[in-house]
């Protein structure tokens, strides 16, 4: 089992770091070319080119089944889920054969909306309980 993490504009890599060390396992962040990563001298940073979904990508190549990918976008999620891997947004929420579905159409709706010229809120501030939720989250996919 190893983490792999969608590491663009990922809030929780000090927590997945700390809870990886603990349990000894593998952490993988990826990132564009354009971003820096700080890893603690822990995780392994793996950078890809700077063009749309080739983070994404980069996962998908190198998950196995019973992997952790840690991502906000739901079509990776998919993916994820489909090879029989663990996958939970930075919030916590995990996803899972039984609710991705409900993510993609709500992508899908709310991107409808955009080409609509609809304005469409941002996701809300994170607070420190979307903190301990991940944490806890993390934990329960890896104890799983």
């Amino acid at each position: 089992m190893k983490i792999l993490v969608d590491g663009d504009a990922c809030s929780v890599k000090k927590i997945i770091i700390t809870v990886a060390r603990k349990y000894d396992i593998e952490v993988l962040i990826f990132a564009s070319i354009n971003h820096s990563i700080n890893t603690e001298n822990y995780a392994k940073v793996i950078y890809v080119d700077d063009y749309s979904q080739a983070v994404d990508i980069k996962i998908a190549n190198m998950l196995d089944k019973g992997d952790i990918v840690v991502t906000n976008d739901y079509g990776l999620a998919s993916l994820v889920v489909a090879n029989k891997s663990y996958c939970i947004s930075n919030r916590g929420q995990i996803f899972t054969n039984e609710n991705i579905n409900r993510f993609l159409l709500n992508r899908h709706i709310t991107m409808d909306a955009k080409k609509r010229g609809h304005r469409i809120k941002g996701p809300r501030k994170r607070h420190m309980e979307d903190d301990k939720k991940f944490r806890s989250g993390l934990i329960k996919l890896i104890e799983k």
